[in-house]
């Protein structure tokens, strides 16, 4: 009886921290394409680009994020969650240091792209499905 109680305790602690896991890579993820919002003025500086530029960077990661949303749900159902929860963080810290060497525009346009693949293709679909799975129909 002692060692089923301490299960499902060691379970709830593995749900929580998953959980807690997941919430924060959600969070920090989504961060660097969004960078423009907070820095604009600093962003605009250090790019050298117009704030048409700017705005252009944000249409690209947001007409890839339109064209990988559906198909991100059927890559999470093929793929198991933990390892694209893992590929995305990944994909986009290497993605965020190539943006802090500031290259020129068009390089900037591939990087929100690769944003878009890292955060909403591989990283989107996961997390829900991820979410998903640690509760029961109870839940």
């Amino acid at each position: 009886m002692q060692e089923n109680a301490q299960a499902t305790k060691n379970s709830n602690m593995t749900k929580w921290m998953t959980l807690i896991i997941v919430a924060i890579a959600g969070g920090l993820i989504t961060k660097l394409p969004y960078l423009r919002e907070t820095y604009m003025t600093p962003l605009q500086a250090a790019t050298g680009a117009t704030k048409t530029q700017l705005g252009i960077l944000m249409s690209a990661y947001g007409i890839v994020n339109f064209i990988c949303y559906f198909p991100g749900g059927v890559l999470a159902d093929k793929i198991s969650s933990k390892k694209l929860i893992i590929f995305s963080c990944f994909g986009t810290a290497a993605a965020g240091l190539w943006y802090w060497t500031m290259p020129g525009f068009v390089w900037l346009v591939v990087i929100h792209a690769i944003f878009a693949i890292t955060t909403v293709f591989t990283f989107w679909a996961a997390m829900v499905k991820s979410i998903n799975s640690l509760g029961g129909p109870e839940e």
